[in-house]
């Protein structure tokens, strides 16, 4: 099976912004997640650029995946869905947020491409790292 069948459709006009976790369940091991994963992955998203990079560390440390595989899946992601850059100012804001929200700096980062990605309000899927529960928030720079 091809990448872009375990991923899902387009998501170029995407209106979510997704966290590695979302990717990781659409494309790692038979479970009940995997099919909420591949129907939110199919409604089209916005993913920044560590996403991918965690997606292939996760699917190949943590998965058992092959490289080639994983490698397939990022390529799948950079052509399925846009793609929010982490650069200086992405970092900037990730520290301010950091220190703001008392936020993991890794999970800062990926709010602060959503906030950067999409003006002036996103919707953020992923998977609360506090008990493990899925959270779909709103993203708006006056709430943070």
């Amino acid at each position: 099976m091809t990448a872009h069948r375990l991923i899902g459709k387009n998501c170029m006009n995407a209106l979510e912004f997704a966290d590695t976790n979302i990717v990781v369940y659409a494309v790692g091991h038979p479970s009940e997640r995997q099919a909420k994963a591949r129907a939110i992955l199919a409604e089209g998203l916005t993913i920044s650029s560590q996403v991918i990079n965690e997606t292939v560390s996760v699917l190949t440390r943590k998965q058992g995946v092959s490289l080639a595989v994983a490698h397939e899946v990022a390529e799948s992601l950079l052509e399925l869905c846009q793609i929010a850059p982490v650069n200086g100012q992405t970092i900037h804001k990730a520290i301010s947020l950091t220190r703001r929200r008392q936020l993991s700096h890794w999970d800062s980062l990926i709010v602060a491409a959503a906030l950067l990605a999409v003006k002036p309000c996103t919707r953020s899927t992923g998977k609360c790292l506090m008990g493990g529960l899925k959270w779909s928030i709103h993203l708006c720079e006056r709430r943070l």
